[in-house]
């Protein structure tokens, strides 16, 4: 999804908006993403677990979400994404979510007539997209859809790695963090913020150089599954970004670290 025109001439930096857990992810907005180890442990022990995360959150959340930016830290992460347009959630959703629960359908307040659980403790999802729904119902099932995708991703991941690390109990908080991104300045903004995360938490001395963030990506040319072209479009180009992210580092004053590698 592409950050159209009219946006650009927001100047609020998105301050207005906080994180939080029960903030819907809604279709063909972007936002800022968070989850942290339950209790600040790590949920990163080996170089491979980077991979592997990125590996499964794109198996898991490639039909939903559209990636901007990202930065893997040893005990939580950050996403910059924008949820997919509901038509486009809609049709995967079937395959991935085909049965919904009589408490869901009740959590997420999906009235819809005619719908009878009685007897069932789930209801095809397939049956309900067949009913005459409105853009908000198709709206709320879509938001659903995505939460519960994401619940899935990190589920799985987590059971490897408490597997791995022979862990019990819960490796993240239970609920990520959100925050609805709905300025353009901000987001140019927050695309640095993230890629400066290892800096900031002196885990890694530039962030150009970190392995586990998208900066690298973003401004090489291999192939990647970011949406590249729309961010480095952002800034007016690669150039344009390496120098945004440069001013912005080297007048960091988060902490003591402020280098640059030429």
């Amino acid at each position: 999804m592409s950050w159209d025109s009219k946006n650009k001439h927001t100047t609020s930096m998105g301050k207005t908006n906080t994180l939080d857990t029960t903030l819907p992810l809604l279709p063909n907005k972007f936002y800022h993403l968070i989850n942290r180890g339950n209790n600040k442990q790590n949920i990163f022990y080996q170089h491979r677990n980077y991979a592997y995360f990125l590996s499964k959150y794109a198996e898991y959340m490639t039909p939903y979400l559209d990636t901007y930016a990202y930065c893997l830290l040893p005990n939580h992460f950050h996403l910059l994404v924008a949820v997919k347009d509901v038509k486009s959630i809609l049709t995967a959703a079937p395959d991935d979510c085909p049965l919904i629960n009589e408490q869901t359908w009740l959590l997420w307040k999906l009235e819809i007539d005619n719908l009878d659980f009685s007897g069932k403790k789930k209801v095809p999802l397939t049956t309900i997209l067949q009913k005459d729904l409105s853009i908000e119902k198709q709206t709320k099932i879509a938001s659903w859809v995505v939460m519960e995708k994401a619940r899935r991703w990190l589920m799985g991941y987590a059971k490897a790695i408490n597997k791995q690390e022979n862990l019990e109990g819960s490796l993240f908080r239970k609920k990520i963090r959100r925050k609805l991104v709905d300025d353009f300045d901000y987001m140019k903004y927050l695309t640095w913020y993230l890629h400066n995360n290892p800096v900031h938490h002196n885990i890694f001395h530039s962030l150009q150089d970190y392995s586990y963030s998208s900066y690298q990506s973003l401004i090489c040319p291999k192939p990647t599954k970011l949406k590249r072209n729309e961010v480095v479009d952002w800034y007016g180009g690669v150039a344009a970004l390496i120098a945004y992210h440069k001013e912005q580092t080297l007048n960091y004053t988060g902490n003591e670290i402020k280098f640059w590698m030429e």
